[in-house]
């Protein structure tokens, strides 16, 4: 399994567990919202220019690196933190409910009704 010296399981699990995280806030953001800034993220085993075990996340020109090992035992923290640092960098006002989504996720609904508060 390992390629790399010094890898392990634990390591990898905990980066793969992270990218997981990371996918799951953006999933929910993208089912929820539409005509809402593009956010992406990037996997290390997808770029070749991002250290192994890394994730990143980019809207607009900002961007964040996460690493496996340093969020590998705060995996309960990652959606809010992520889904906060999204918000700091998104401007809801223009964006929308998506009407058929049956699955908003309430953080994003309510962020878009305080970013709304006229409906």
């Amino acid at each position: 399994m390992s390629e790399h010296p010094g890898d392990t399981y634990a390591t990898y699990f905990a980066a793969e567990k992270l990218e997981h995280e990371v996918s799951s806030v953006l999933i929910a953001y993208r089912l929820t919202l539409s005509g809402a800034p593009i956010v992406e993220s990037t996997p290390w085993h997808r770029d070749s220019s991002i250290q192994r075990y890394l994730v990143r996340v980019r809207t607009g020109d900002d961007e964040i690196t996460l690493s496996g090992t340093d969020w590998g035992d705060k995996h309960d923290e990652v959606r809010p933190f992520l889904r906060e640092w999204i918000h700091q960098r998104v401007r809801l006002e223009r964006t929308k409910l998506k009407s058929s989504s049956r699955r908003r996720d309430p953080y994003w609904v309510d962020a878009w009704r305080r970013a709304r508060p006229w409906g």
